[in-house]
């Protein structure tokens, strides 16, 4: 028998944990979130932390070194981050023999404050803001341990891998994707594309990855798991798909973050192409994972329409 997925218990982890980090020992230890990864509340009594157990084969443990060298980059710069918390021994990662291999975990900082229910204007404005200082101190930095790339060459090849690892070269979804590809390319030139800012992106900003001080008016980003190398415009794509019903709330962000990160009007014009780009990176992605022997199976048909879907976007994009 092959175990995928094991869910760790709680009291596993409290009796490794807390003498792992040196916690006292009637602190608790409570499963909180079963998402992509398992997510664990540690409360001493004076602190919280919340221990992220990452699942098995998703990121090798030099991407997860990676994320973790760019949250402490943030935090050295006084950016207000949920940073990770060293062991007794000064260890950022722990290693899980689990049924079904390493699992590798680490624990966070508990970003202070509350969950955003969803975005206004005024918290909208604010998230941009504080996602413009993120790309102020990673602009022009590279980590090479990061294996995500937000640019297009690298998402376009890694949504045919996964197409035709799953549906075969010459699927209707793949020929969709080989037309969207002609498009960008089209649309996204060379030339144009070096005239963008880069640096590392949050690669997942939206309202459920901040916590928020009201007092304060300050927010606290966390999740930086899908972080990587590319395009700054991808996370300001990113937010647009997630806010697309909300014109609103996508202008107070805009305006926010060109606050902080000037952005000209022919800049802003090429933000829906990346929006284009984030949904296809999450094609693949899904396309990848649900295959039905991981994790339950995404229907071809449902690849097929959201391939269209996106393709329709682009049609209805003016040119940059």
């Amino acid at each position: 028998m092959q175990i995928i997925y094991s869910q760790v218990s709680v009291a596993y982890l409290q009796s490794k944990l807390l003498p792992t980090y040196g916690f006292p020992a009637d602190s608790e230890v409570v499963y909180l979130h079963q998402g992509f990864h398992d997510t664990y509340q540690v409360s001493t009594g004076a602190e919280r932390y919340v221990f992220r157990l990452y699942r098995q084969g998703w990121k090798p443990l030099r991407d997860i070194e990676g994320e973790l060298g760019v949250i402490n980059l943030l935090s050295q710069q006084e950016l207000p981050v949920a940073y990770p918390i060293p062991d007794a021994e000064g260890r950022l990662i722990q290693s899980l023999d689990c049924p079904e291999g390493v699992r590798y975990g680490v624990l966070f900082r508990y970003a202070p404050g509350a969950p955003l229910p969803a975005f206004d204007t005024g918290s909208a404005r604010l998230f941009g803001e504080h996602l413009a200082r993120i790309h102020q101190v990673t602009a022009g930095r590279t980590f090479p341990s990061l294996t995500k790339a937000y640019e297009p060459d690298f998402i376009l090849g890694f949504v045919r891998d996964a197409l035709v690892s799953r549906l075969g070269e010459g699927s209707i979804a793949w020929q969709t994707l080989i037309q969207i590809e002609t498009k960008l390319s089209q649309q996204l030139p060379p030339a144009l594309l070096q005239t963008l800012p880069r640096g590392i992106c949050h690669g997942d900003p939206h309202h459920e990855n901040c916590h928020r001080v009201q007092e304060t008016d300050t927010l606290t980003f966390f999740d930086f798991d899908f972080c990587g190398d590319g395009y700054f415009h991808y996370d300001l794509g990113s937010f647009f798909h997630y806010e697309r019903q909300r014109p609103d709330v996508k202008e107070a962000f805009l305006a926010g973050y060109t606050a902080v990160r000037p952005l000209g009007e022919a800049s802003q014009a090429i933000i829906p192409y990346f929006e284009v780009l984030m949904r296809l990176f999450h094609l693949g992605a899904r396309a990848a994972h649900a295959d039905g022997l991981q994790s339950p199976v995404w229907p071809v048909r449902e690849i097929e329409r959201t391939a269209r879907e996106i393709q329709e976007q682009l049609a209805g994009l003016a040119a940059p």
